[in-house]
């Protein structure tokens, strides 16, 4: 026989299995309302299917004064879709929604709602990625629109990053050259271009007429900076050289090389003396003779070198100092000029 406090027992057990009942059955009730209200929220802004793909996007890249690159893309405000999930690959990959990340060649740069922007009376998305971008390098970019009802079609673009456009070429080169015949300079001017992200010109000389440098690394660097004119000091009386100027920006483009100038420094000897003239004083003891002339105006003229040969008169002419002395003459007389 069951006994006054088991049966007490079991009627509380049957209270309390009808109390969670009635509980769980409002929980129920309360879930069925809530995602009859979320579907009545659905229906009321026209979310009966994914997002449609995005339309008109477009891609830019830009560098800022501190060097940080920027890949901007835009595209139309939708109302059919509330995020957007991004993806950035390396080697020109299409990844699938739910691809796996695996940087760096493949990275989800965004997964969230995007706030629409107004820039110049237009209302537009726009998403700025500045996360590891390398410049030069070749980014494409998949959108894909998101809505509580599924994924929409996805939109890819492809972008170089950064920088890619090198400034202007320097222009109005000129060259001269100093009066000193031993050891000519080189003086250099132009005129830098006007780019707004000019940084500096290098200055590259070699050997040789018309030997125009490649690059920054073809030849010997003279001078780097943002003057508009150099002095290459030194160089070698009668050789040839070749001048190549490059413009380069702050991220490093370099500018087609500049129209090449030359120098092949002072190989235009001074005038001949004129007025020359021997006396000889007719004293057989003593016998002396005086040489006479008037020496050329060159500005350059360093002195005269007087040479002499014992036997008759030369069939020719000498040339030069070494043609001399190869014809019998040897020098008698070193006299400097100073003017």
């Amino acid at each position: 026989m069951t006994s006054a406090n088991s049966l007490a027992y079991k009627i509380t057990d049957i209270a309390g299995l009808i109390a969670q009942g009635v509980a769980y059955y409002a929980e129920i009730t309360k879930g069925a309302l809530v995602a009859f209200e979320y579907a009545l929220d659905l229906v009321r802004v026209g979310l009966f299917d994914p997002p449609k793909a995005i339309q008109g996007l477009q891609t830019a890249s830009f560098v800022n004064s501190s060097l940080v690159i920027t890949d901007q893309l835009t595209w139309v405000v939708q109302t059919d879709a509330t995020t957007f999930r991004i993806w950035r690959t390396t080697d020109g990959s299409i990844p699938a929604y739910g691809a796996t990340p695996n940087p760096p060649i493949r990275i989800m740069v965004h997964d969230a709602a995007l706030t629409p922007v107004t820039k110049g009376g237009k209302t537009y998305y726009e998403f700025n990625d500045t996360s590891s971008l390398v410049n030069a390098q070749n980014y494409t970019y998949t959108i894909y629109p998101v809505n509580p009802i599924g994924v929409g079609p996805r939109s890819s673009s492809s972008i170089v990053a950064g920088d890619v456009i090198p400034p202007q070429a320097v222009t109005g080169i000129q060259i001269t050259t100093s009066e000193d015949a031993t050891n000519p300079d080189a003086i250099l001017t132009w005129a830098n271009p006007p780019d707004s992200d000019f940084k500096q010109v290098t200055v590259v000389r070699k050997s040789g007429i018309n030997n125009v440098a490649a690059s920054i690394g073809d030849g010997t660097t003279v001078y780097t900076g943002t003057a508009q004119t150099y002095r290459n000091t030194g160089l070698g009386n009668g050789l040839g050289y070749t001048y190549t100027i490059f413009a380069s920006d702050f991220i490093g483009n370099l500018s087609k090389a500049s129209k090449n100038i030359n120098l092949v420094g002072d190989i235009t000897p001074p005038g001949p003396i004129t007025g020359l003239k021997a006396e000889n004083n007719k004293n057989p003891d003593t016998p002396k003779m005086t040489l006479t002339w008037q020496n050329p105006t060159d500005k350059d003229l360093t002195g005269v070198v007087i040479m002499r040969r014992k036997t008759k008169e030369a069939d020719k002419q000498p040339r030069t100092i070494d043609e001399a002395k190869a014809m019998g003459f040897e020098v008698v007389g070193n006299i400097e000029y100073h003017h």
